[in-house]
């Protein structure tokens, strides 16, 4: 396995594109000697290599900017840091030790419902000099509200907190380099009803590091100066209930008193600009639709740099640190082709018809970037890695505009199949539409996805459903590797393989109703099966059941027999009752590939399948591969033409000396995508002489003329 370094990743990329599959000749099969196998050369681009691009950060990477494995444990690669970060509120407090370490449970629901928050803050961005008010709405949800907790900058007291009707009881713990504050409200607040809270703050950020690896939630005193969750804007969380995931999402209004002549970028859209009389800048900025109190609250103040970027009719700026960069014209250049490509994917324009507010973040902050309402950030440390993969980077990162701000999931801690899942399958689609739509798309995405497939089999063996149910834990086993496999690699791999089954089209038109039914609400995994069940005519309950609230990876076999120049009886046999549907490829005599859909119900399952001409071979579309064992009936047939002849040994020879290592779980990341399972006899990930031996085992079997 070569796994790739910064370094090395962007010259991978131009040798890829040196890289073609072995082109089909296609020959007459009138004579079925082994001697004349050799000379053909067969459905072999399946093997092809395309470069290997990165799974991104996930959703919630502005919650809490730089973190370290719990424990001080290192991350070993970068995407696993990027990930850690994503987790990082609920380990930041664990390790505060300021509530119970129950971590990633589907624990108690919580009973703090934001319902609106007014942030009105005065800020020296040189300084770090700050006066602040949080006015904060709250309903008690489902059962009593007894307390809130929330996090600012390790620099910043609290100065006074009341509650309506309540008293309200303030307790501190410093963990630098953040203040971690919990108020209890006495009497509790009871179910359904409602109270306001009143908390003003202030004293000079100390914008300190934290300790287990360097990370900033601020900096000062520059002319890009960054202030992110847990700095100036209190990160809000349930002392009672920290590690729920539950959708809790609340309105915002932002309004940012910086000094005369200082530019400044918040999280929403901006409402007005106004000056007050010593000259200072008074921006007022909107958060007018629901949005969970975990996503991030980001501002920045200096002398930004401020770039238009063209082609949008909804006014998008590229915010960064001036002065401008390559870089910055890059990013400019892409954000209307990724826009866009997004809002055509989610059949809609995204609903931030105000501004769109894009940044470039400096690596010294140590963010890796995110998206939250109206704003999509990202590090410019992905510079280093060339230009393919950065653009596709900025791709996943301006999907969760869709797939996770506007449409959030209801319980983050119960599944990311709409959220991280659709990001990564988005950004897939993205690289493949700009830059590959001359290559086949489902051989594409299947090699896109043969690195996931293997790091599922490797490492991935014991991982929950896709779906946590009630009571379950979300996994952690290897820090934050179990958790990528879970959340991002298991995810899109099986959405892929649903679209795959009801096909794209439809899946398409099943997302336009789920963001239809889901918009700032959210909604569960169940809401997606009924929307694509409608759209479909199909009963997907089969399909659920056996990938997203349960695991597996059946094994299928396939034989076929020929029926003249009209198609084929095809039977299929798996190990279970349970229905599924398979996308059937019938590769014919003279090359051309007929694809047809197949429901399997008992364990055997009988059809005839109608098709223009003598049928050659019939396999199973290669994007089930990662979830379905799919295998010709006959050992040894590998490219399921029903015959063990020299093709199969020519499939898997020039592989001899090819293995998958999973260094970690990386998926994405991994540049090896010719390692071809099917020649890997004896399922060690190492294709050698022994696999080619039991391959000649199988040798001679070949179909008589009819």
């Amino acid at each position: 396995m070569h796994l790739l370094t910064p370094t090395s990743f962007s010259a991978s990329l131009h040798r890829v594109n040196l890289r073609t599959a072995r082109g089909e000749a296609e020959e007459e099969r009138g004579s079925r000697r082994v001697a004349r196998a050799a000379e053909r050369h067969d459905d072999c681009s399946s093997v092809r290599v395309v470069r290997a691009l990165r799974l991104v950060v996930g959703l919630g990477a502005a919650l809490l900017p730089a973190t370290a494995a719990a424990g001080g444990v290192s991350v070993a690669h970068p995407l696993h840091d990027l990930v850690e970060r994503e987790r990082g509120p609920q380990r930041f407090l664990d390790r505060a030790n300021m509530v119970p370490k129950t971590l990633f449970t589907k624990d108690e629901a919580s009973a703090l419902d934001c319902e609106h928050a007014t942030h009105d803050i005065r800020l020296d961005p040189m300084s770090g000099e700050t006066t602040a008010t949080l006015e904060l709405r709250v309903r008690a949800d489902g059962r009593a509200l007894s307390s809130i907790g929330f996090t600012v900058d390790e620099g910043l007291s609290v100065a006074m907190v009341t509650a309506d009707g309540r008293t309200a009881t303030v307790t501190e713990q410093m963990y630098t380099p953040s203040r971690i504050v919990r108020i209890d409200l006495s009497p509790a607040l009871p179910a359904g009803q409602t109270t306001t809270v009143r908390i003003a703050y202030g004293g000079t950020l100390s914008c300190g590091a934290y300790p287990e690896n360097g990370g900033v939630a601020c900096t000062k005193g520059k002319n890009f100066s960054y202030f992110a969750h847990q700095s100036v804007f209190p990160y809000l969380f349930d002392p009672d209930s920290p590690y729920g995931g539950t959708l809790d999402a609340l309105t915002r209004d932002i309004v940012l008193r910086v000094p005369a002549g200082t530019d400044v970028v918040a999280t929403g859209e901006r409402v007005a600009d106004s000056f007050e009389a010593d000259g200072s800048r008074v921006s007022t900025w909107s958060i007018d639709k629901p949005l969970s109190r975990t996503l991030g609250l980001y501002a920045f103040a200096g002398k930004l740099g401020l770039k238009s970027v063209p082609g949008r009719a909804v006014p998008t700026t590229l915010v960064f640190p001036a002065p401008e960069q390559d870089v910055d014209q890059r990013l400019a250049s892409w954000s209307s082709p990724v826009l866009d490509f997004v809002e055509r994917s989610a059949g809609g324009p995204l609903p931030f018809q105000r501004g769109l507010s894009l940044v470039r973040l400096p690596s010294d902050v140590g963010d890796p970037g995110t998206a939250t309402f109206g704003m999509t950030l990202l590090s410019e440390s992905y510079t280093r890695v060339g230009d393919l993969m950065h653009e596709e980077t900025w791709a996943h990162e301006n999907s969760h505009l869709f797939w996770g701000i506007v449409v959030p999931e209801t319980d983050s801690n119960e599944s990311r199949l709409m959220s991280e899942g659709m990001a990564t399958l988005t950004e897939i689609d993205y690289s493949f539409s700009r830059h590959f739509s001359g290559e086949d798309r489902d051989l594409y995405l299947a090699r896109r996805f043969v690195p996931i497939g293997l790091d599922l089999r490797t490492v991935g063996g014991s991982l929950p459903a896709i779906q946590i149910a009630p009571g379950m834990t979300l996994p952690d086993g290897f820090r934050t590797q179990l958790y990528t496999l879970w959340a991002y690699y298991k995810t899109s791999a099986t959405l892929d393989h649903l679209r795959a089954t009801i096909g794209d089209d439809v899946f398409t038109k099943g997302l336009e109703e789920y963001i239809a039914r889901c918009s700032f609400v959210g909604c569960r995994p169940d809401d997606l099966r009924e929307v694509l069940e409608h759209v479909s005519g199909r009963d997907l309950g089969p399909f659920f059941a056996r990938w997203v609230t349960g695991t597996s990876r059946p094994e299928v076999k396939v034989a076929f027999e020929p029926i003249g120049d009209t198609g084929a009886e095809v039977v299929l046999t798996k190990q279970d009752d349970l229905p599924m549907t398979l996308e059937l490829w019938l590769r014919l005599e003279d090359g051309t590939l007929v694809k047809r859909r197949v429901d399997l119900g008992p364990k055997t399952t009988r059809v005839h399948l109608d098709a223009p001409g003598r049928v050659r071979s019939v396999a199973t579309s290669p994007r089930h591969d990662v979830l379905v064992d799919a295998r010709s009936a006959l050992a040894g047939d590998l490219d399921f033409d029903g015959e063990t002849d020299g093709f199969d040994v020519l499939r898997c020879t020039r592989l001899v000396g090819k293995k998958y290592e999973s260094k970690g779980a990386v998926g994405l990341w991994n540049a090896e995508e010719t390692f071809d399972p099917r020649c890997d006899l004896d399922g060690d990930f190492d294709i050698d002489d022994d696999d080619i031996e039991r391959l000649a085992e199988t040798f001679g079997t070949l179909r008589s003329e009819k």
